[in-house]
This record gives C-alpha cells, structure tokens and sequence, in this order.
C-alpha cells in the first residue's frame, strides 16, 4: 500500500508542470523577498520601456514556453489557454498578447501592487499576469511566465490598482 502510494506520488510530482514553481527545491535557495523585491523592479522597468517603445527584446522579460489565457467562454466557464514556445511566436502575436491594456498593465506594475509568493513568484491582476523566477548562475532572474488576453477583468484590476 505504501509502496503503490510513493509510485503513484513519484509519477505525479514528475508530471508537474515547473514553468511556475522555482527551480530549486531547497527552500533557503528561494530568494529572500527583498532579492526578489530588487530583481521585479529591474525587469519592470525593462518590461515597461520595451512595451513603450515596441522593441523586440522579450527573451528579457518573458519566459518560454510563456502560458497566454484568454476570457472564458460565458457557456463553460473554462478560460482558453495557448502556449507560445518561442520569442518568434510572441512576436507574431504581438498585438494580441501585448494589447493596449496589458501595457497598461505592465506600465502600472510595481512591488506594492503585486503580490509575492516565496516559490511561485509574483502576480497581479487576479492572477492575469505571473511573473516567474530562474536562478541564472547564482542570480535570480524574474520574467513574465503568464498573462491573459481578457480585457475586461484586467481593466477592472486597473481601474482598482492603478493610479493611486
């Protein structure tokens, strides 16, 4: 019975998807949140002048394969996800992924209004935006993992988060 339950574990936790769980499973190799804290605030402002600019350089601020979710089907509730594997996909939904809202989005970003998970990174936007974290080397680098199309939820986490 023991033996059925940690195959059955062991198969499940291969299985987990890591593009949001950190990389390392040592909890005291999870950054602190003032790392954390640092390291959010450098790729926002990288984020925000490439947006604002149309520049391509997204292998900086997203990580690939990046998750992109789109407002559910009112008839199922079920929110409609694809994976862009590459930069060269993202470029080629550009206007979509990074639509006038979401760069309002990533233009009002900043650490008091998004919220830190140790492990899972940072969010905002109801979850409509994830921001992911990489050791590279012995430094910890944050970059979008996920963000939704829906435009409606996101205009309201705006209009209640931004600005203020």
């Amino acid at each position: 019975m023991i033996a059925e339950y940690l195959i059955i574990t062991t198969l499940f936790i291969s299985n987990i998807d890591d593009r949001n769980v950190f990389t390392s499973t040592k909890a005291e190799e999870t950054p602190t949140k003032q790392q954390a804290v640092d390291n959010i605030n450098d790729i926002l402002k990288i984020a925000r002048e490439s947006v604002n600019n149309k520049r391509e350089d997204l292998d900086i601020y997203f990580h690939f394969p990046l998750m992109v979710t789109s407002a559910s089907d009112d008839s199922n509730k079920i929110k409609k996800k694809v994976e862009l594997y590459t930069s060269e996909d993202l470029k080629r939904n550009y206007e979509k992924v990074l639509n006038p809202t979401n760069i309002k989005l990533i233009n009002c970003l900043n650490e008091k209004n998004l919220i830190y998970n140790r492990y899972k990174g940072f969010s905002a936007a109801f979850g409509g935006i994830w921001f992911t974290a990489r050791y590279v080397g012995n430094d910890v680098k944050y970059k979008i993992s996920s963000i939704t199309t829906d435009i409606k939820t996101t205009e309201k986490w705006i209009l209640n988060n931004c600005n203020k």
